[in-house]
């Protein structure tokens, strides 16, 4: 096991590959009270580093113009690699927020968080790719330990 440099987590952390495997992708949240989705990568080859953690932003549209969001979440992240190139972040809301969200990662920008209609969770949910479709599974809020997809 080898650390990387500089990058903390209160919880667990999710990896996805991109398109042809010649970039993978970490994704967490911060350490604490750092309710930001942090991500790094590390592209093929022997010699490669895990680059700089950054936070995962987006652009959003206002009156005044454009303005850079950050993403937070108060529990893990999970993350996909879909058969065209996308990746998917899926994320559990902030403290008191039970709502579930996700936003894809395409050609190196992420797309606005999306929360999912009538969805909710005490937890960040689980993600994967089967047959070309996506598939979410999480456990329900506090007091309901059922599993729902």
């Amino acid at each position: 096991p080898q650390a990387i440099r500089d990058q903390k987590t209160s919880h667990a952390p999710a990896l996805a590959s991109a398109l042809g495997g010649n970039r993978v992708y970490l994704f967490w949240k911060g350490m604490g009270d750092d309710l930001r989705i942090w991500h790094a990568w590390l592209d093929d080859g022997n010699l490669s580093i895990w680059q700089a953690g950054r936070e995962v932003t987006f652009d959003e549209a206002q009156a005044t113009g454009m303005v850079r969001r950050n993403i937070f979440t108060d529990h893990h992240v999970a993350a996909a690699n879909r058969s065209d190139g996308t990746i998917t972040l899926a994320w559990k809301g902030m403290p008191d927020d039970y709502g579930l969200l996700f936003a894809p990662l395409q050609n190196g920008e992420w797309s606005g968080e999306i929360r999912i209609p009538n969805v909710t969770s005490s937890t960040g949910p689980a993600l994967g790719e089967f047959d070309g479709r996506l598939f979410m599974a999480w456990k329900g809020i506090p007091g309901d330990d059922r599993l729902f997809f």
